[in-house]
């Protein structure tokens, strides 16, 4: 196998590393676990908070093989073996309370994480509508939309607040806002109006917004990652699929965007795999290093 002096893998994790039933392929394991004993680390690049993503790091051993964890849309760099976070600029409180009376205003519903959990608006209509998700969990995270897909897993992994704007105490790496995607750009464009110049914003799907500090995202991530190893950015290959990763796989040579990729993911891309269904990371390493 010809490494091609290839130093780094970074994969973003749903709808990239993660195939459409929330699992990662064995081809994809298998390719990736090789390629760490060989000495190329590993970094998880994701939206999710490092909580969520403790069994995706069991699962490539990222503690014996030394990788990363670039984590809340590059809000942070865990290192897994040293069990060390360096973090950057988050949204403050008074900032998040204004963006969440904003999004009620709306008739948008907002999602945060507090003191290692989400915490999400309530109201009664979408109490019923998570009740209803909780028990068709596992047919709705197998679905082909995404908005249907992220709905069921905050139903079972958000804690409903009334009056969520009281009950934010401290800093936030990201604030995700959803609901109607018209509302979701009036809202956006408020927000920019009033704080320009210091949010970064990123749709995972058209009805859902995330927002992070304008230092925030995977392409500065990974960028500090790869001056913290020393390593050029020609020297990583970087996967993804969503809005998210634009900006990492535009600024990566060899960024790959997945077959079921958001088209202007595809275009921020030098190169397109097969889908996450088809185990398009293992097709293109396995092809890419042995050319």
């Amino acid at each position: 196998m010809n490494l091609h002096n290839i130093k780094l893998i970074a994969c973003d994790v749903d709808g990239t590393l993660f195939n459409s039933k929330g699992k990662i392929g064995v081809k994809t394991k298998k390719t990736l676990m090789n390629l760490q004993k060989q000495g190329i680390k590993i970094a998880i690049c994701s939206g999710r908070a490092p909580f969520e993503l403790k069994g995706v790091l069991d699962e490539l051993e990222l503690k014996r093989y030394e990788g990363y964890l670039l984590h809340g849309n590059g809000a942070g760099i865990y290192c897994v073996k040293n069990d060390k976070n360096i973090q950057f600029p988050q949204v403050q409180p008074k900032e998040l309370s204004e963006m969440i009376k904003l999004a009620h205003a709306l008739h948008l519903f907002v999602i945060i994480s507090q003191y290692g959990n989400y915490y999400c608006s309530y109201s009664l209509p979408l109490a019923i509508k998570r009740e209803i998700a909780k028990r068709l969990y596992h047919p709705m995270r197998a679905s082909k939309i995404i908005r249907m897909r992220q709905f069921a897993y905050m139903a079972r992994n958000a804690n409903m607040v009334e009056h969520l704007e009281n009950h934010v105490h401290e800093a936030a790496n990201k604030i995700c806002i959803r609901g109607k995607p018209k509302k979701l750009h009036k809202a956006e464009a408020v927000i920019r109006k009033k704080y320009p110049d210091k949010f970064n914003y990123f749709y995972l799907s058209e009805g859902s917004l995330e927002i992070t500090d304008i230092h925030v995202s995977k392409a500065q991530a990974l960028q500090a990652l790869c001056d913290q190893m020393d390593i050029r950015l020609d020297q990583v290959i970087a996967f993804g699929d969503s809005n998210n990763d634009d900006e990492m796989l535009s600024v990566i040579p060899y960024g790959v965007a997945m077959q079921n990729a958001f088209s202007s993911t595809k275009k921020a891309a030098s190169y397109i795999t097969k889908s996450n269904d088809e185990e398009g990371i293992a097709v293109f390493l396995n092809n890419f290093f042995n050319q």
